[in-house]
């Protein structure tokens, strides 16, 4: 492998000496925002059709060059996980092992452990339990079943006096669970602090998370936790909320990605009680170029736009002759709603003429055109 660096643009050659079934890469830039950079793969065969992911969501379907060369282009930042797999039916994976099951935070909580899959086409892992035992025949499938990510061990609390149920799944890129892992119990004790309700709700652009909770001892407030893609549990703040709180708006959070968190609340000798696990994923974005308002206009209109994803964007304004007009942005843009505004003037600030003009934005690879009349 051989790299270069070229003006902001990271370039990644792999030479393949036969075809290959899969490639996992991890890509690390040195700087927190996104980067553009672009894999080029050779000898994958002639015209072959590859998925390309980021951390488990696909991103493009390409298909190789009649020579066997592979290009893809991407925005990645620290620690995303880029998966280029062939886009034909898989297998089911092989169930991971399943190491133990412990009782810990006063008989709250059960902390699970397993062994990460060595197939590169596993993802994630679901961590399923329930008071019935589907290894025994009491249920077909468990009561609660809980995407986790890449990882190898989980904390489910919130677990009230019980005997409980666990069972591992590894789940391939395209969404395929294997079969539940060897199953594991735990008798659990009572609480003191019981949190009856955890919920996350998506709304425009947060997720929205609300509790009700029951405690027979004081409660000094509340922590929030948050795991997202392949990354560990961290605190969403960094002091704990309030004790008379009961709701709080995540806003720091991507489209198409979907998030865990867990509520813990605190006793008075600093103990944690915490909840079960919540999930909640952001709906993916789509490239939009929206109406301009007003339209027709005089003096002023505003352009909206929306972004997929971080992206090189432009946005230009051409006559009817295909004669560029006007460049009303040139940058880099994040994942999300933007506007722009024009009013009416020309590359070198002269007011142009009554008629017809056409707004283009460009964003990567994809181009949007809309309509626009200006008049006097």
């Amino acid at each position: 492998m051989r790299r270069v660096i070229r003006r902001g643009l990271r370039t990644r050659f792999f030479t393949a000496g036969a075809v290959a079934s899969l490639f996992a890469l991890s890509y690390a830039p040195r700087d927190l925002y996104a980067t553009p950079i672009v894999f080029r793969i050779f000898n994958l065969g002639e015209t072959t059709a590859y998925v390309v992911q980021r951390n488990a969501q696909t991103v493009d379907t390409e298909s190789t060059t009649q020579h066997g060369v592979f290009d893809e282009r991407i925005d990645a930042v620290r620690g995303d996980r880029i998966i280029l797999s062939p886009n034909e039916d898989l297998a089911p994976p092989v169930p991971p092992i399943f190491n133990s099951a412990v009782a810990w935070n006063g008989g709250e909580c059960a902390r699970l452990s397993w062994t990460p899959s060595g197939d590169l086409t596993v993802t994630g892992y679901i961590v399923s339990y329930g008071v019935f035992s589907v290894e025994r025949g009491q249920a077909k499938e468990y009561q609660y079943s809980i995407e986790v990510g890449p990882i190898n061990s989980y904390d489910v609390c919130a677990l009230a006096g019980n005997t409980y149920y666990f069972s591992v799944q590894a789940v391939n890129y395209v969404g395929q669970p294997s079969a539940y892992s060897i199953e594991r119990s735990i008798e659990m004790t009572t609480a003191a602090v019981l949190i009856s309700r955890f919920d996350a709700r998506i709304t425009r652009d947060a997720v929205r998370l609300s509790w009700d909770i029951e405690a027979d001892e004081a409660i000094l407030g509340y922590r929030l936790y948050r795991r997202g893609p392949g990354s560990t549990e961290r605190m969403l703040l960094d002091a704990p909320l309030p004790a008379t709180a009961r709701s709080y708006a995540d806003t720091d959070v991507r489209s198409g990605t979907a998030y865990t968190y867990t509520l813990a609340a605190i006793g008075e000798d600093g103990s944690e009680f915490r909840s079960a696990p919540a999930t909640a994923t952001m709906p993916a974005l789509a490239l939009a170029l929206e109406p301009n308002t007003p339209n027709p206009f005089r003096n002023q209109t505003r352009i909206p736009f929306t972004l997929a994803q971080t992206v090189h964007v432009t946005v230009r304004v051409y006559d009817v002759r295909g004669a560029l007009v006007a460049t009303l942005f040139d940058g880099t843009l994040g994942e999300g709603r933007h506007e722009v505004g024009w009013g009416g003037h020309d590359l070198k600030g002269n007011l142009a003429s009554s008629g017809i003009y056409f707004c283009a934005l460009s964003a990567g690879k994809h181009l949007r055109t809309q309509k626009m009349l200006l008049v006097k």
